[in-house]
Order: structure tokens, then C-alpha cells, then sequence
């Protein structure tokens, strides 16, 4: 047997000499692992970090990034996050690709559900409806089997392409918030969040305005707001794809606020065959404003407003406005 101590306990700690205690102390500093550096630990937490953007070469945006440590969850193409929204590129340079990043969207299925909002409330008896920012017509290509049509944008490239899929059907350039047609319509819709590019409130109420002011007596309108702020999650995800024998599209996008305004951080990859793969980004700022605030905006132009939190697939509700007989 050795003559050394063996481990000991807190009991036997206490009955030591104090010339033990110090050899007993330097035994234990010898045998134990060195301390790790600050620095080597911080590495060490970045390395386990999961930072699924800057894998894929997004900017690091300062006082956007989640805690360290903190995994920021992802989706497929397959899912219906919150937030995937077009964004102003999308909307002109590269609107000729806007259907194909877009084409998880069940169109058929969003216009029964609107259609069926259109027949249990509309009291004015036609069947005029008006897309407002209605991009490359896709709803209005299903509208126009029961309803007598119209579309208005704010992007020529995106009305392009309307116009290719629906010959014959009036559509113009215009901003909602001050388009003049000249007419009336049993229901004007405003789809898939464009409402959230507006900058203030005072844009959404002028909004809301000139629907009320195109709608028949008993006409209503039907807006898919943007994500209320208590729901936006900043630090996600999302990821879009679409692959063809002839064109590659890639939109990876992540969300980040600051106070009332939402940022979407946009990459795109576009690839043509024989072609080099192209890359451009840029940041999609959106208009936060709770439901209860919409409804009050919406009243305060004159029409009948409620919201309903079943909306369409999206998750973000339908905001609705009767406009009510003189």
C-alpha cells in the first residue's frame, strides 16, 4: 500500500494540519484539468451555434442576431410560415420568377374560401370584384369563372404577366391608396399582406378610404393584413425553391423588427441554364399594426369592419368591411 492520502471528505478536510491542507491542495490543482480560456469557450458556443443564414452566406445584421445558443428554426417549402411575402425585387426585376417561388400557394382553394365570404355577406346584389395589388393575376384567373373582373397594381412588370394569363380582363397600374377607376364594385379583395408595404397608419386609413369609395352600397372588401405584431417571430427562417430543367430560383429569407416595422432580409440565387448564377438581395420592410387597430382604421372609413381569425391559409386572418346603405 502507497503512504498518500486517498481521496477524502469534508470530514477529514476539517482535521487536517494546515501543512496537510496545502499539500492536499496542490495534489488536487496537479491531477485536475487546466481551466479553459474565455475566449475558447466563447469559440466553443459559436461552433455549436446553429446559424442556418450565415451558413448560407447572409450578412450578420448587428443586434439582429438570436442569443447564442439558440437555434433558429427553419421550414420547407411545403409549410405555410409567417413569413414569406413577396418582396419590392420580387415585385419588378424579378417578377418573371414570382409564380414559380409562389407555387405551393393553393389558389383554388383561396377562392372558394373567398367566394364564400362574397355570398354571405355582400348586400348590393351584382357581381363586379376588384383585385387591388393583384401581381400576376392568379386569383383573379379563378374569380372571373363567377364574377365580372378587375385588377389594379402598383408594378408593370408584375401586371405583365397578368395580362399574358388573362386576355381580355381590364387591368391598370395604380397605388392603392389613391387609384381613381371611375366605378364601383360589389367586393374589392386585397390579398397575400400587400396592405403591410403601406409606411403609416394615416397610408392605411387613405387606403381604406378609396376601397370604401369604389365600393357599391352593400359591397365589402376583404383585406389579408400583415402579421400582428404579437405574432412576427424575428430571428426566422425561410427558405423557397423552384427547379426546372431551364431555371433555378432560391429565396431564403429571415425576419428581424425594429419597434413597429418588420425586416425581411431577402437572398435570391436565380440560375438559367448555361447561364451564370446570379445573386441579389435586399430588405423588405413591412407595416406592424395590431387587429383591433385595423378594425378601428377600417370603421373610420366608413365601412362596417370585423375581423375574422379564420382567414385564409396563411394564419393571418381576413379583415372585412361592409359598406353599409345610405
Amino acid at each position: 500500500m502507497g503512504g498518500g492520502r486517498g481521496p477524502i471528505g469534508r470530514g477529514q478536510r476539517e482535521r487536517l494540519t494546515p501543512r496537510e491542507a496545502r499539500r492536499h491542495q496542490l495534489r488536487l490543482d496537479r491531477t485536475a484539468p487546466p481551466p479553459r480560456a474565455a475566449g475558447a469557450q466563447y469559440r466553443e458556443r459559436k461552433r455549436q451555434q446553429f446559424r442556418p443564414w450565415k451558413m448560407a452566406g447572409f450578412p450578420t445584421y448587428r443586434g439582429l442576431r438570436p442569443e447564442l445558443g439558440a437555434a433558429v428554426p427553419a421550414v420547407t417549402s411545403s409549410e405555410e410560415p409567417n413569413v414569406p411575402r413577396a418582396s419590392p425585387l420580387m415585385f419588378h426585376r424579378l417578377a418573371p420568377y414570382y409564380d414559380d417561388l409562389v407555387g405551393q400557394k393553393d389558389y383554388p382553394s383561396e377562392v372558394r374560401t373567398l367566394e364564400s365570404l362574397a355570398r354571405r355577406w355582400v348586400r348590393s346584389g351584382g357581381r363586379s370584384w376588384l383585385d387591388v395589388a393583384c401581381g400576376t393575376g392568379r386569383h383573379l384567373s379563378f374569380l372571373r369563372r363567377h364574377y365580372t373582373v378587375r385588377g389594379v397594381d402598383l408594378s408593370p412588370e408584375m401586371l405583365r404577366v397578368a395580362k399574358r394569363r388573362l386576355p381580355g380582363v381590364r387591368l391598370g397600374i395604380g397605388d392603392m391608396r389613391s387609384f381613381r377607376l371611375g366605378e364601383t364594385f360589389d367586393v374589392i379583395s386585397c390579398l397575400y399582406s400587400a396592405i403591410g408595404h403601406l409606411e403609416t397608419e394615416r397610408d392605411v386609413r387613405t387606403t381604406f378610404e378609396n376601397f370604401a369609395r369604389h365600393l357599391t352600397p352593400g359591397g365589402i372588401a376583404i383585406v389579408e393584413p400583415w402579421i400582428d405584431p404579437v405574432d412576427f417571430r424575428s430571428g426566422f427562417v425561410h427558405l423557397l425553391t423552384h427547379s426546372s430543367p431551364s431555371v433555378t430560383v432560391v429565396r431564403m429569407a429571415f425576419s428581424s423588427r425594429r419597434g413597429r416595422r418588420s425586416a425581411i432580409h431577402y437572398h435570391y440565387l436565380i440560375g438559367r441554364s448555361g447561364r451564370r448564377v446570379e445573386h441579389f438581395e435586399e430588405v423588405d420592410r413591412g407595416l406592424l399594426v395590431p387587429r383591433r387597430r385595423l378594425v378601428q382604421l377600417m370603421r373610420s372609413a366608413g365601412l362596417k369592419a370585423w375581423f375574422l381569425t379564420n382567414g385564409l391559409p396563411s394564419g393571418r386572418g381576413l379583415l372585412l368591411g361592409l359598406k353599409p346603405h345610405s
